[in-house]
Parts: structure tokens; C-alpha cells; sequence
């Protein structure tokens, strides 16, 4: 008995050692003021994020995550698709029915409908979109903002009228996400509405650089009334392809139906903004600069450090480009005028000399608003 337990507590001392902070799902309602209502929100934090206390995310909001499949598919898929080395925040926003209220999801997506017919069709059962948008946009917005680490640049995921409610947001303000992904949404409500609405936006007024994905299943035909709203926005996106400040995407997915469609779309949408718009987002820098100063501790008081990154203060990424100054035997120095975002790693003057910094996932990366001193440690080098 006394050897049984002594190689227990031999394993749980050795696999304890290598013990990593799994990703989480944590449940929270907000008092809603925008709405009148406590409203549940899920939020998945990526593996090791308390860990790597230095590194800020950026997130995606995930709309209709009362149908939980919704909301896990996307937080596995986008550790799958982008090969697990991007992380991310997934917030999941709940719209269920409200049997005391009897307030449902069609009261948050939709808008007043101005249309008698529609006003028949809907009931009281639409009209809340504003008070939602500013739910989403004000109060979940500034929570996680508070809360939470995270970076400006925002996606938003919804399906059927959930995606109806980001062609509204975006029309309200494109600059509401960064990125859309919308399978199926119904554009066929109130006498075509929204698909009147996309064609009169002028696109050319969007900011750098954004990307629209849209899907339909078998809409067309399970759905007959929204064939001619799907044949226009396609007609849309075909002619917005190849601009300069945007990305567009649309795709047919028909032997699919309106609920199995999701799989497929929302793989090709990830797919898309993995391989065609990720590194054109990441390549984009603010026209202001602003001088930073950063410190790295080290153990070896022999240590050349050198700093690199997406920027021509710091090398291109060439690993030996900028050397950092001796502040001390134990801290390097280097004071920088950079841009927003500011990425970065630290080296001995190579990559094969790559130091990992303490509470760090990956690269450093800085969205600086003023003058500011930041503080990291080397705990490794790649040839230690």
C-alpha cells in the first residue's frame, strides 16, 4: 500500500509540473438598461489566457449562443482552422424566449418593421433592434472592455435573423466589427428591407480593412419568398469584389438546409479570413506615432537582446536589426516611436534564439495611445 501511494504522488508531482490552464466557458447575466432585462452572456477565454497575463486578445461575438452549437463550433473551429497558434475571445450573446415577457430573439434582431403587411406578419414579436444594438454595442462592448483583456479589432457571427441583426449593425455603422460572417440571413423581411438598404450603401465609404462574408443554403427553395432578396445580394457581392478596403466573400451551400448549412459556412468563412485577411488586417498601422520605452529583465547579465516586429522601428522582423540598449546588468532598454498596432519579439539576434517573455502567448502585441514604459521578463531562449 505505502509503494502504491508513494507512485501516485510520484505521477501527480510530474504531470502537476506540466500542467496547463485549460480554455473556459464562463455564464454571466448582465442587467441589461438598453434592454430592461437581465440578459445571460457566454465567455470563452483561450487556454492559458490567465497564464499569459501580458497578452490581449482580440474577440468574436457569436450571436444566437442560446443555440449553444453555435457558439462551441465556433471557438473549436477557430483552433482548428487557424492551426492553434491564434487565440481568441469568443463571446457568446443568448436571445431565448422569455415566457414571462414573452419577448423572443425576433424582438432583439429585428427592427420596426415599416411595412403594414410586415407589422401584420411580426406582431409585437420585432421593433427592439435599436435597444439591442446598443445593449451589444454600449454595455457588453465596455464589459468586456473592463473586464477582460482585449484588443479594438472585433468579428461578429450570426445565422438566420441573427445575421439579419449584423447587416442591420453594419448599415447602422460598419465600424460596429471589423469582420462579418453572415449564413443565412432572412433580407426578405418588410418587403425586402435590408437588400433595398445594401444596395444603396456606399461601400466605398468603409474604412481598411474589413471583410463581409454571406451564405445561403436552400433558402431559394425551402423558402421561396427570399429567392429574390438572395439573387440580388449575390449579384451585390459580385460586384464589390476586388476593392481595396474591403474583402468579400459570398458562397451556395444547397444540398444544405437553412440549420445544417452552418458547419460548412462557417468553416469556409474562418478558411477565408485565415488565408486571405488575417495577415492583411495584421499588416495595418495607424498613421500616428507614439514613443514607448520597453524593458526586458534577463537572468544573464552577458544577454544581447534585440528587438523585431511589424514595423520599420523594429526591423521588419529581421531578428538582428535593433539591438537593445544595457540599462543595467539585468535589463535592456530601447525607447521607440511606433504605430498602432505595435508587434514584437524579443531574440539574442536570431530566431533561433527566440525568447520566451513571462505571461506571454506568441508575439507581443501593443495598441499604444500615449507615451508609455512596458515591462516584460525573459524567462527562455530557444538555444538555452
Amino acid at each position: 500500500m505505502k509503494v502504491n501511494t508513494a507512485i501516485v504522488l510520484i505521477f501527480l508531482s510530474i504531470f502537476g509540473s506540466f500542467a496547463q490552464e485549460l480554455a473556459e466557458v464562463k455564464h454571466l447575466m448582465l442587467a441589461s438598461k438598453a434592454l430592461q432585462q437581465n440578459r445571460e452572456i457566454l465567455i470563452y477565454t483561450p487556454q492559458s489566457y490567465k497564464e499569459n497575463y501580458l497578452t490581449q486578445y482580440e474577440v468574436v461575438y457569436v450571436f444566437d449562443a442560446h443555440t449553444r452549437e453555435f457558439f462551441d463550433l465556433t471557438h473549436s473551429m477557430i483552433s482548428f482552422l487557424s492551426r492553434a497558434d491564434k487565440q481568441y475571445i469568443v463571446v457568446g450573446i443568448t436571445s431565448p424566449y422569455n415566457e414571462e415577457l414573452d419577448y423572443s430573439r425576433r424582438n432583439d434582431f429585428l427592427p420596426e418593421m415599416q411595412t403594414e403587411a410586415a407589422r401584420k406578419a411580426n406582431g409585437k414579436y420585432c421593433g427592439n433592434a435599436d435597444k439591442f444594438f446598443q445593449f451589444v454595442t454600449q454595455e457588453v462592448f465596455s464589459y468586456m472592455q473592463e473586464n477582460y483583456r482585449v484588443l479594438s479589432r472585433r468579428s461578429a457571427i450570426g445565422h438566420s435573423l441573427g445575421a439579419s441583426f449584423l447587416v442591420y449593425s453594419f448599415l447602422k455603422n460598419p465600424d460596429t466589427f471589423d469582420n462579418y460572417v453572415l449564413m443565412s440571413p432572412n433580407l426578405a423581411y418588410d418587403s425586402n428591407r435590408l437588400m433595398r438598404e445594401l444596395k444603396q450603401f456606399d461601400f466605398s465609404t468603409i474604412k481598411p480593412y474589413k471583410y463581409i462574408y454571406l451564405s445561403f443554403a436552400n433558402e431559394a427553395v425551402s423558402f421561396p419568398e427570399w429567392k429574390p432578396a438572395i439573387d440580388e445580394s449575390f449579384v451585390l457581392f459580385d460586384s464589390l469584389q476586388g476593392k481595396e478596403n474591403f474583402y468579400v466573400k459570398s458562397a451556395r451551400f444547397p444540398e444544405s438546409n437553412h440549420f445544417s448549412s452552418a458547419l460548412p459556412a462557417l468553416t469556409a468563412a474562418l478558411s477565408t479570413y485565415f488565408t486571405q485577411v488575417y495577415d492583411r488586417q495584421q499588416a495595418q498601422l495607424s498613421t500616428t506615432f507614439v514613443e514607448v520605452e520597453v524593458v526586458v529583465e534577463v537572468s544573464n547579465p552577458k544577454a544581447e537582446l534585440y528587438i523585431t516586429g511589424n514595423q520599420k522601428a523594429v526591423g521588419n522582423w529581421n531578428p538582428a536589426a535593433v539591438k537593445m540598449n544595457r540599462l543595467t546588468d539585468k535589463e535592456r532598454s530601447i525607447k521607440l516611436k511606433v504605430q498602432s498596432p505595435f508587434i514584437f519579439k524579443i531574440t539574442q539576434g536570431s530566431w533561433e534564439s527566440e525568447a520566451t517573455l513571462e505571461g506571454v502567448s506568441g508575439n507581443v502585441c501593443l495598441h499604444p495611445s500615449n507615451e508609455k514604459r512596458y515591462r516584460f521578463k525573459a524567462i527562455a531562449f530557444a538555444n538555452d
